[in-house]
């Protein structure tokens, strides 16, 4: 009997080994996704970041630009520099020209 009790502890020492790589896999995998979703986000906020910044510089330049996504392009230009441009030739209406 005496081997028997030592193959049920070989046994049950090779079980808890295998429960433990397993559950040490598990941990470490969860924290590895932690991780890569922190990193991703982290990504994404900075690329956020620099796109505003870089769209901010460029209507501080009062000069239009174009902001490109896949096929399409869009001209932009900021709206405070519109009120320091006045048309030149706007035509200015009498109350007597109303009147007619």
């Amino acid at each position: 009997m005496p081997t028997s009790s030592k193959k049920k502890g070989s046994a049950l020492k090779i079980i808890l080994l295998v429960w433990l790589v397993f559950t040490s896999l598990y941990f470490v995998w969860g924290e590895y996704q932690r991780l890569s979703q922190f990193v991703f986000q982290q990504g994404v906020e900075q690329g956020r970041f620099e796109t505003t910044s870089g769209i901010i510089q460029a209507a501080q330049a009062c000069q239009p630009f174009s902001v490109y996504i896949a096929d399409q392009k869009v001209d932009l230009l900021n709206v405070n520099c519109l009120s320091a441009v006045q048309p030149a030739s706007e035509p200015v209406l009498s109350e007597e020209a109303d009147d007619q």
